[in-house]
């Protein structure tokens, strides 16, 4: 079946025919070009989905949410490294302080087994807090599960209930699983920089989602729908 279907793309193509091959240089100067990059900033807008949303948290603005948190969740390198784009969850953050917000990076306190701040303490610094996990599956790995920080996941969510909070998994579209509690969580399917940029776009207001489930993001869990 795989070489039916190889010999099928290559006959859609033309291939059989002779047609010439294409060279590196022209082709170079096709791929990438602002119709390719128009095509694909129109594909992200379209596909980027809101799962659930805690009333009232979109959209993020200087005068809204001027302290925000952020957690960063990437992928160790691996074969997926290969497709997955690296720093795409700093990428986000970066156009998010752009747009006047001051960005701070959770790092676990040292020492008492990376315990987390006191509640109190993460009300009174910040506004919102924003975790951005980019992880995907690879060719031996089917299953991604979030890894919190050792020795005691420190960066777990755990102040869903002090601080609104909004979990953005780039890649796959399965991690409410692990994290059902969370009240807003979106969904992108890619890590590029056009994804991101729409990411930011509907995080900000300046455009509507308008994604549709493409599967069950809430992983048939009940408490996952609260």
């Amino acid at each position: 079946m795989a070489v039916t279907r190889i010999l099928a793309t290559k006959a859609a193509l033309g291939r059989h025919l002779g047609q010439p091959v294409l060279e590196a240089d022209e082709a170079l100067r096709v791929v990438g070009c602002e119709e390719h990059r128009a095509w694909a900033r129109a594909c992200a807008d379209s596909v980027i989905t809101l799962v659930k949303e805690e009333n009232g948290v979109i959209p993020l603005t200087a005068e809204r949410y001027p302290r925000i948190l952020c957690y960063p969740i990437e992928t160790d390198g691996g074969y997926s490294q290969n497709r997955v784009v690296s720093g795409a969850c700093q990428k986000a953050f970066d156009a998010l302080e752009k747009r006047g917000m001051r960005i701070e990076l959770f790092e676990p306190p040292r020492g008492a087994e990376g315990r987390p701040p006191p509640a109190s303490e993460v009300i009174a610094q910040y506004d919102l807090i924003l975790y951005v996990i980019n992880k995907a599956t690879k060719s031996n790995q089917t299953t991604v599960r979030i890894e919190w920080a050792q020795p005691m996941g420190a960066n777990c969510v755990h102040y869903l209930h002090d601080v609104p909070s909004i979990f953005v998994s780039l890649e796959n579209p399965y991690h409410l699983l692990d994290v059902p509690g969370v009240k807003t969580y979106i969904n992108t399917y890619n890590s590029g920089d056009a994804v991101i940029e729409r990411l930011v776009a509907k995080l900000t207001g300046e455009s509507a989602f308008r994604g549709i489930n493409p599967v069950d993001p809430l992983c048939g869990k009940w408490d996952a729908h609260l």
